[in-house]
């Protein structure tokens, strides 16, 4: 197989702010997901918002780290309540 050529010009790398970065991550908090926060502030991949929200939560200590655990915790409750009443229905 053939490779591409690539072209002359130089790609530059996007830098996203701190508050940037803050702002997308409280918005997957709210329920928001993932690929629609990237689809909506054009970040274009959905790994980016998962690194910064585990390097947010790292920086912010043990508290934000049990805030995590218990909020998917709720999420898979509800998940799991919402499967149920769907398949009784």
């Amino acid at each position: 197989m053939a490779k591409k050529k690539r072209s002359a010009e130089k790609r530059t790398r996007r830098t996203f702010t701190r508050g940037f970065k803050q702002q997308a991550v409280q918005m997957m908090v709210d329920g928001y997901s993932a690929s629609s926060v990237s689809d909506n502030l054009g970040i274009g991949n959905t790994n980016l918002l998962y690194r910064w929200k585990a390097e947010l939560v790292s920086e912010s200590g043990p508290v934000t780290e049990t805030h995590d655990l218990c909020y998917r915790d709720l999420r898979a409750g509800f998940l799991f309540d919402r499967f149920f009443d769907l398949s009784l229905s």
